[in-house]
């Protein structure tokens, strides 16, 4: 789906993806009970959170009964990856997302209590209850137990565009985080950097019909070959 991003100059791609764990997963297409809207996550910081709301703002749900609705009123759920736990919850307030707030980078108890502060009411805490020995002693560090993507072959042959992971942090020299597979040549990764910042920066290439139809018709390719495979299953 690069084409489509590069098309929207904004990472529609990640508001596909949602949408289709919307229509084809627990959601099922359909959060009009109050009870059923937690079914419906969201996690927006892959190029950053802003570029996520920004796009994600601009659209609505094209099928079903919650059809011609904005796009943010089926989401239950916000989950901060990265960044500042206040920075999330000012950025969601800023979009006009109302949805409980999930912290996921709970290492100890000073972290649940920052959340809370902040109006957090979900909370991963893994890291907290298992795999963090730096929850249980201070002195000690965090094996990062995470993995990834970095390279992606359909038919055996690599696709054009390379996943990258930026977030919401920065690092120690105030930079960006910028991960994607460091074998790449240098004019390769600084082109991916490029492109990287432009996404990141969300400046629509398209009016709002227009984005909107490409949206629609992205997500019905996707839908149809998903309903395809299912039926091909026997699902």
């Amino acid at each position: 789906m690069g084409e489509v991003d590069d098309k929207a100059g904004m990472p529609l791609s990640q508001l596909v993806g949602h949408m289709l764990y919307f229509f084809l997963s627990r959601p099922n297409g359909d959060v009009r009970d109050p009870a059923r809207k937690a079914l419906m996550p969201i996690l927006p910081d892959t190029l950053g959170t802003v570029a996520f709301l920004k796009t994600a703002s601009m659209l609505t749900v094209p099928y079903g009964p919650h059809e011609g609705e904005a796009l943010r009123n089926v989401i239950g759920a916000a989950r901060q990856d990265s960044g500042s736990l206040r920075q999330f919850a000012d950025l969601l307030e800023q979009f006009n997302f109302s949805t409980p707030m999930m912290a996921s980078e709970i290492e100890g108890e000073q972290d649940l209590m920052a959340a809370r502060d902040c109006g957090y009411v979900l909370f991963g805490a893994g890291g907290f209850f298992g795999d963090s020995e730096k929850a249980w002693d201070r002195t000690r560090r965090n094996i990062s137990m995470a993995c990834k993507v970095i390279r992606v072959h359909i038919g055996g042959r690599p696709t054009r565009h390379v996943p990258v992971k930026t977030g919401d942090s920065h690092s120690k020299d105030g930079e960006p985080k910028f991960e994607v597979d460091g074998l790449l040549a240098t004019k390769t990764l600084d082109a991916i950097r490029d492109r990287t910042r432009a996404l990141q920066a969300a400046k629509a290439e398209l009016q709002a019909g227009d984005l909107q139809q490409l949206f629609e018709a992205t997500l019905a390719k996707y839908l149809q070959c998903a309903n395809n495979c299912l039926r091909c299953s026997g699902l």
